[in-house]
């Protein structure tokens, strides 16, 4: 019997050999698939756990049109190391977290998915050898290129910081009390009015004093920097909202409720009513969402005020109080992060950080991508682009085999074909 594959150039049984090749090749693409299918789901499971709220969830209904996304009690498990009441919050732009908790004269920057990510203090407080540390940081704004600006009010200083807590530079502003930066203006609310600077401190405009009339404030306890250089200021206690352009010109003003010096107050509600449409009790901290709304946080009323930022008509409000998570007690501040459609709250009262949505806020895009990205699912990114490939790499090679079959075989395989059937 002649040799086939010293005629032929071609092994006896190739055929078979390949067929039985591409069997193994399939069961160990389908063991792969199977182990890392098994991978994904626990590890869905572990985080699903981890980050599963200790408490109930208040559903939307219950907060008033708030839905939950994830509550931060702190940056770790000591009782230091947990919120006591912070106050001010800000969002970088690469939606880094950055929250003030004064009475531990500290500033704490968290990751979108609730993790720590960084300590401002400049040493621990009355230590000689930390003469520069942090004595009561009450707000904290960030801008576009990362640097922290914390407004440290003993000191009568806005502080500016990286990240790794290095001090680039302090501007003294007396008493600050909230905080605003673009890319060409920073400013700085007190107790009797609001400083116009650029980012570097240098003064462009002061604007008020202590007092009650048109231009005169009570505490500008938030402001905040609109996208056409709008400035707008909350005067406190004397309960309004004004506007401003870019060099202090006033635009408008608009009361949001009764002056909160003025008020009999019962139980923390007011128990005399205002006329405006806000009806606010103690208007706080602002931010402008994707939507160009103002939204303010009214910790006396336990939510979130929207006000139109055009003529700070008012809109609507949402929020509900309550101790679970999704509600309120005294809400103090509250930022935005618009590549996420979220805002974050400082929680005073509760002692915690809390991320939630709102309706019509304005988000569109890939918002959606970035929130879903920041939660238990960017862990899962990596298992789940590994199914992925080895679902592709299956496809590809299979697809490659069908082509090869489909080819006519070459003249020297069919002559072996031939002359295996003869010998058979």
């Amino acid at each position: 019997m002649t040799d086939t594959s010293t005629q032929t150039g071609e092994p006896a049984g190739w055929r078979e050999a390949e067929r039985r090749r591409i069997i193994r090749t399939r069961r160990t693409l389908i063991v792969l698939l199977v182990v890392l299918v098994i991978l994904l789901l626990i590890t869905s499971y572990a985080l699903v756990q981890i980050f599963q709220p200790i408490g109930k969830v208040a559903s939307t209904k219950e907060g008033k049109g708030v839905t939950w996304v994830r509550s931060i009690y702190g940056w770790g498990k000591a009782t230091d190391q947990q919120f006591w009441g912070p106050q001010g919050v800000g969002v970088g732009p690469d939606g880094t977290i950055w929250a003030t908790t004064q009475a531990q004269n500290r500033v704490v920057g968290f990751n979108p998915d609730g993790t720590f990510n960084a300590m401002l203090y400049q040493g621990p407080q009355g230590d000689p050898k930390y003469p520069n540390a942090l004595t009561y940081p009450v707000d904290v704004a960030v801008d576009s290129a990362g640097l922290i600006y914390v407004a440290d009010q003993t000191r009568s200083q806005v502080r500016v910081l990286t990240r790794d807590n290095k001090l680039v530079r302090s501007i003294f502003v007396p008493t600050p009390a909230s905080l605003a930066v673009s890319s060409d203006r920073l400013v700085v609310g007190s107790a009797s009015g609001f400083v116009i600077m650029t980012p570097t401190g240098q003064v462009i405009k002061v604007l008020g004093k202590q007092g009650t009339g048109i231009d005169e404030f009570q505490a500008v306890r938030g402001v905040a920097i609109g996208k056409d250089g709008t400035i707008f200021a909350v005067d406190q206690f004397n309960n309004r909202v004004s506007a401003y352009d870019s060099k202090g010109n006033r635009k408008w003003i608009v009361s949001t409720g009764n002056p909160g010096n003025a008020k009999p107050v019962s139980s923390s509600i007011a128990t005399t009513r205002s006329k405006a449409p806000a009806n606010m009790q103690i208007p706080a901290g602002l931010t402008i969402d994707g939507a160009n709304r103002l939204v303010i946080a009214d910790p006396f009323g336990f939510d979130f005020v929207v006000l139109d930022s055009k003529d700070g008509r008012y809109i609507t409000r949402y929020g509900a109080p309550g101790t679970l998570d999704g509600q309120f007690v005294y809400p103090s501040d509250v930022s935005y992060d618009p590549a996420r459609d979220w805002f974050v709250v400082t929680d005073t009262q509760n002692a915690r950080l809390q991320i939630i949505r709102l309706p019509d806020s304005g988000g569109a895009g890939l918002t959606g991508v970035n929130s879903a990205l920041s939660g238990p699912l960017r862990a899962c990114v990596i298992p789940l682009a590994l199914i992925f490939l080895a679902i592709v790499a299956g496809i590809i090679y299979r697809m490659v085999k069908r082509r090869q079959r489909s080819k006519p075989a070459s003249p020297a395989a069919q002559q072996a074909d031939g002359r295996a059937e003869d010998v058979s």
